[in-house]
């Protein structure tokens, strides 16, 4: 009888080890399983600030990043796409596109992957395909032969409308397979503004400037929806002062306001919610290498903070609670 009793002790601890033992195992993996979804989620808010900063090669480590994380990261593949766009590598940008779609079936990466293609097809069609500019002197040739008084004329005409257009300014045209462009020109033939349409008159993109040439604000329009996405204001020296990013409904989503020092360099870039409240705070050194951000909740309070440092050629994250403990690495 003590002997069973024996057992059955053994038998019961045996089972309390193996249930804690779950417990512990479950707690673990849950916490492990959490972790990447966090990495991705940071990786993917820096590739976003990147394309902002227009470090397009930042931003794609970090997108790239983060698909390997989470291969059907549909935002991922866009931000990667729109950093090779940035970089100039088009080709680059419609692999990720088409590798993205592969994975996801997403219609959004569908949308900018055929517009990217029919621009990289309009492109190719512009680049072989010369301007018509034999038919005006063919018609002044025949013009000044058969009759020298037209030719006259014709010459005052021309001047006139110069003279005219150097007053106010002038318009050009210029339509292409899938939609047009307009640019504006002030009285000193400076040019002042740059619009492209769609076929169907729908904006895709308006980008105006200063009197000295440098960019003064660029406009965004989704390709796929058409509706207002990005607006980026510029000072004379081409430097980044606000960033508007608006939702498909037209509302305002967030905003970004930047600040220089004396020496034209970015020491601080401070993010706001749509109605206004602040979001985050991003924080730089005097040689513009980003160090901090601080995460702020929809009350204005602090709910932490990130000091970054470059380990192994990457940015490397330690967050911090507002007292200044930290919260995990």
């Amino acid at each position: 009888m003590e002997k069973k009793s024996k057992i059955i002790i053994i038998s019961i601890v045996v089972a309390f080890v193996l249930v804690v033992g779950t417990i512990a195992t479950v707690s673990l993996v849950s916490k492990s399983s959490n972790e990447p979804t966090k990495v991705a989620s940071q990786k993917l808010s820096l590739g976003h600030k990147f394309l902002l900063d227009l470090e397009y090669e930042k931003a794609v480590a970090e997108f790239n990043a983060v698909i390997e994380i989470e291969p059907r990261n549909v935002d991922a593949y866009i931000g990667l796409a729109d950093a090779y766009i940035g970089l100039g590598d088009e080709e680059k940008a419609i692999e990720a596109l088409e590798k993205g779609y592969e994975a996801t079936g997403d219609e959004a990466i569908k949308a900018k992957l055929d517009e990217l293609k029919r621009v990289e097809e309009t492109t190719a069609e512009v680049t072989t395909t010369p301007e018509v500019t034999t038919t005006p002197p063919e018609t002044t040739t025949v013009e000044t032969t058969t009759t020298p008084e037209v030719t006259t004329t014709v010459a005052e005409t021309t001047t006139t409308v110069a003279t005219t257009a150097k007053k106010s300014g002038r318009t050009e045209r210029k339509d292409y397979s899938w939609g047009y462009i307009i640019k504006e020109y002030d009285a000193n033939g400076t040019l002042i503004k740059e619009s492209s349409y769609n076929k169907d008159n729908s904006p895709t993109s308006i980008r105006e400037y200063h009197s000295n040439g440098n960019k003064k604000r660029e406009t965004t329009y989704d390709n796929s929806k058409g509706y207002l996405e990005l607006i980026v204001e510029y000072d004379l020296d081409e430097k980044m002062i606000k960033s508007s990013r608006y939702n498909a409904d037209g509302t305002l989503n967030n905003f970004y306001i930047y600040e220089y020092n004396s020496d034209k360099i970015k020491i601080k870039e401070t993010e706001y919610r749509g109605d206004g409240k602040l979001k985050g705070i991003f924080e730089y050194t005097s040689t513009g290498k980003w160090y901090k951000y601080s995460v702020y909740k929809k009350d204005g309070t602090l709910d932490h903070y990130l000091i970054y440092e470059i380990k192994e050629g990457q940015y490397k994250a330690t967050v911090y609670n507002p007292d200044g403990t930290p919260r995990y690495h």
